[in-house]
């Protein structure tokens, strides 16, 4: 098995575990929907978080076997079959991981936390792409 095989189980492995944590995550809140929203913020954050990193590692399996199945080149596949999804996915794992920041962070810190987290995770991402 080459390392681009092993890549392919990885992410393989890690959707498919995913995706059972985000039914076993699902089905608790879908159990609990009786409890106030705050009492479910963490599950929520979480949920979002999961369903973003599901988005990528099933699009990059799916990319890893068509790879492998058609014994082409990476650049043979074109960029937009893989550029939405992972997009999409990395937006929506980055909203899970400011709903994070968002519900466990101390209240008296007020939303600060959050503001400062996301203008430096955007300052910095500027800063190395455009440098």
């Amino acid at each position: 098995m080459s390392q681009f095989d092993y890549l392919e189980l990885y992410e393989g492995f890690f959707c498919i575990l995913l995706l059972c944590a985000l039914y076993i995550f699902a089905r608790y809140l879908w159990l609990e929907r009786g409890l106030k929203f705050d009492h479910l913020k963490p599950v929520l954050s979480f949920i979002v978080f999961i369903l973003g990193e599901a988005m990528i590692r099933g699009s990059l399996w799916v990319l890893r076997y068509r790879f492998r199945a058609d014994n082409r080149a990476l650049s043979g596949l074109g960029d937009l079959d893989i550029l939405w999804p992972v997009v999409l996915g990395g937006l929506v794992s980055m909203v899970g991981i400011a709903m994070f920041i968002n519900v466990f962070s101390p209240s008296y810190w007020g939303k600060y936390p959050l503001y400062v987290s996301i203008g430096l995770a955007a300052s910095i991402s500027l800063y190395v792409t455009f440098q």
